[in-house]
């Protein structure tokens, strides 16, 4: 496929390939985990950042490549080009040996004091509470129900997968798959995410910020969060903007589904509220922090909550934010 110009028409063919991919998906002609097993062939065999590995993966792929083989390889497909190959190696082996010992001596060294210091930041970190506590909190599944009908409608011309994060059981999955969206999921409790792909829905047991750290620039059409987005701390908030942003192709969609932080005290379960290490930022918020990254604001829906007592208003109970990246 080509443009008018002769050169490559690469959104074509995406749109072409990811079709494909949909139908196969559909058809079941995909085992069940072959994508996965693709996703972490190419993690594991592309050059490092290349699929945006954390800084530990970093570290780990710094110090397997600090070794430096001084024996170049002899084959050849020149008749004898293996012997003068190998009788130049022969000669010049003495010499690289002694540079080698002393490049990978410098590169394990450097990964070393990298490590040292990786580990002292995240004790620091960990000091300031930019994590959250050692204390396990069992959320309940997000209830999303009430949002399905108005992002199934939301996203309904989008084009390309949509991801949903913290999907819990899939009820949002499910509902887009209906709507004949390319949707999956992903949430860290794998009892949930193991339930739902049993059930048939792309869900898959993962921690929503690791899982977009290794999606590629607008390699997304949407990205749906909830849940986990109401008790994180604030610099993964910020952290999970970014990559959220990053993640959507141009005319993709990034929504929100939060609730009010003043209904979220009032009648949040007590236990997480009193332990998690943050707590829901307003719509404006995450307004200003996708704006910041180059998203627009399209909408923001909202349910009011139940009173407390009669006559009692606690204002807005959850809403759903809709932004969304130019094109």
């Amino acid at each position: 496929m080509t443009d008018v110009h002769g050169a490559p028409d690469t959104e074509h063919l995406m749109a072409a390939i990811e079709g494909e991919v949909r139908r196969a998906r559909a058809s079941g002609a995909l085992p069940q985990g072959f994508e996965q097993e693709l996703d972490r062939l190419f993690a594991e065999l592309s050059p490092a950042s290349a699929t945006g590995e954390g800084f530990a993966e970093m570290l780990r792929k710094a110090e397997e490549y600090s070794f430096i083989d001084p024996l170049a390889p002899v084959a050849s497909n020149i008749r004898g080009g293996s012997a003068a190959k190998g009788a130049i190696r022969r000669l010049v082996l003495w010499n690289l040996e002694w540079m080698a010992r002393q490049v990978s001596a410098f590169d394990h060294t450097v990964v070393v004091a990298l490590r040292q210091l990786h580990e002292r930041i995240q004790r620091i970190e960990q000091d300031v509470a930019a994590h959250p506590p050692a204390v396990s909190v069992r959320r309940a599944p997000p209830d999303v129900t009430e949002w399905a009908e108005f992002v199934a409608d939301v996203l309904k011309e989008t084009r390309g997968r949509v991801l949903h994060a913290e999907c819990g059981d899939g009820t949002l999955v499910a509902a887009l798959a209906r709507g004949g969206l390319d949707a999956y999921g992903v949430d860290p409790r794998a009892d949930l995410a193991l339930a739902a792909a049993d059930a048939g829905l792309d869900v898959r047991p993962d921690e929503v910020e690791d899982h977009l750290g290794l999606i590629g620039d607008g390699e997304l059409g949407a990205v749906v969060l909830s849940g986990f987005v109401d008790s994180i701390a604030l610099p993964r908030k910020v952290a999970l903007a970014e990559r959220a942003a990053r993640a959507v192709a141009p005319d993709g969609s990034v929504l929100i589904l939060s609730v009010d932080p003043r209904t979220w005290l009032a009648m949040g379960s007590p236990v997480e509220v009193d332990l998690a290490p943050g707590r829901p930022l307003r719509a404006e918020t995450w307004q200003y922090l996708l704006e910041e990254r180059g998203l627009r604001f399209v909408d923001v829906r909202h349910h009011t909550a139940q009173p407390a007592a009669e006559g009692a208003t606690l204002g807005t109970g959850t809403y759903a934010l809709v932004m969304a990246r130019p094109r």
